[in-house]
């Protein structure tokens, strides 16, 4: 999700039936992808989330940036051959879910620094 380029989703949308779920998810995969555009990750409404839900806004970051280990990875490098053999810059289960259930991904370049 590219925060530069389209809105998160409103604050009134649910996501397991709870309000601000979905845009505090939708920062989140943002702020980790590195395209947050002028958007704040943790601030006050995603703090009541975190609150309501018991976890740090780093948790969901984590969970967010799962990259496969193990067993895992080989399983993961296997459908990624399958569906997206073109796409080695995805590198997490939920780039590739998406991938695999037709969604957008954008390309990534690796980052200098």
């Amino acid at each position: 999700m590219d925060l530069a380029k389209e809105y998160p989703r409103s604050v009134r949308d649910k996501w397991q039936g709870v309000v601000q779920l979905a845009r505090t998810i939708d920062k989140g995969k943002a702020k980790a992808l590195g395209d947050i555009g002028g958007y704040h990750y943790n601030r006050p409404m995603d703090q009541a989330i975190f609150g309501f839900l018991g976890i740090d806004q780093e948790q969901l970051l984590d969970s967010i940036r799962y990259e496969p280990q193990g067993e895992s990875a080989k399983a993961f490098q296997g459908l990624r051959a399958q569906i997206a053999p073109d796409r080695t810059d995805v590198t997490t289960w939920p780039d590739l879910l998406d991938i695999d259930e037709k969604r957008h991904v954008p390309r990534r370049t690796a980052s200098v620094g």
